[in-house]
């Protein structure tokens, strides 16, 4: 199982959304958030009790959790946040980007508790779920820039998610009723999301009980048609 810690500003940059959120379908379901005034870094007081209680929330259900933060949350209190039970080693692992056209590569180096392999890399590379997720929460979805309904939306997502997964566990019938493209063009929580328009709009008989229940789901990003002209 894998959380994943980071930050998003709304309202005009005047308050920030620190969350901790379960990475699951390429995206990140809110576990727990704090919102706080201001730009800039955190320190990490400020995250303990939420932290606290979103171990409290996982541990029924899992006996390891790898914790995804980026270099945001790298100042030396975090470090002693972290070795504040217990000490342990920091291992380094490290790669290059492949960089693009207007980009040149860049190193990438990740610091864990782990041994140094190149599982950590990718490990990490589920970090970015989060930030697709941000793009859901404002452009994509909800438009959180402009509501304090936090707990509205984390029941949304996770709604979405489950209804992702129905229509997925149905197969091509129910997808290309609202994702028509031979191969699949949308993330689990657009699919999730879609499906619940369409019903509300057109079918509600078929939009099924709401379970809060998450299916294993182990889905391989969504490669984009390239349009024809």
């Amino acid at each position: 199982m894998s959380v994943i810690v980071d930050g998003t500003m709304v309202f005009g940059d005047r308050l920030q959304i620190f969350r901790v959120s379960l990475a699951h379908g390429n995206r990140a379901i809110p576990l727990g958030w704090i919102v706080v005034p201001g730009k800039g870094l955190i320190k990490a007081e400020r995250l303990q009790t939420l932290f606290a209680r979103v171990a409290t929330l996982l541990k029924p259900f899992a006996d390891q959790v790898i914790c995804l933060a980026d270099r945001g949350f790298r100042d030396h209190d975090w470090a002693q946040f972290l070795t504040q039970h217990h000490a342990f080693a920091t291992h380094v692992s490290m790669t290059w980007t492949r960089g693009e056209d207007t980009a040149a590569p860049e190193l990438v180096i990740v610091i864990s508790n782990q041994r140094a392999h190149p599982h950590r890399l990718r490990e990490y590379a589920v970090r970015m779920d989060i930030e697709r997720s941000f793009r859901d929460d404002k452009s994509g979805g909800f438009d959180i820039d402009h509501t304090r309904l936090l707990l509205a939306v984390a029941i949304a997502t996770l709604w979405c998610h489950e209804l992702g997964g129905f229509v997925l566990q149905h197969g091509g019938t129910h997808r290309c009723m609202i994702d028509p493209a031979h191969t699949r063009q949308l993330s689990l929580f657009q699919l999730g999301l879609r499906w619940l328009k369409r019903c509300l709009a057109v079918r509600l008989d078929a939009l099924p009980v709401f379970h809060a229940h998450l299916s294993p789901c182990h889905l391989p990003p969504v490669r984009l048609l390239n349009s024809v002209r």
